[in-house]
């Protein structure tokens, strides 16, 4: 028989991790796989931009209705 300090069973005690550990081991491999997955580009950057951008302007209503009150007014 080994002494506990030397041999499989000391080997094992020392590769024994502890939950936090495993889970940031874990959390690792989960991050690095995820970032090595390619995604696919679906829509152009710079003409997303631009719906966004127009989108947020404010348009006169087709019957000249105001869509919000001016100056102040209700």
């Amino acid at each position: 028989m080994t002494p506990l300090g030397t041999g499989a069973r000391a080997d094992l005690a020392r590769e024994t991790m502890s939950v936090p550990d495993l889970l940031a081991q874990l959390l690792r491999a989960w991050r690095r796989d995820v970032l090595s997955t390619p995604i696919p580009q679906l829509v152009d950057p710079a003409q997303a931009a631009r719906l966004v951008r127009d989108a947020a302007r404010v348009h006169a209503s087709p019957d000249e209705a105001r869509t919000r009150a001016r100056n102040g007014s209700v």
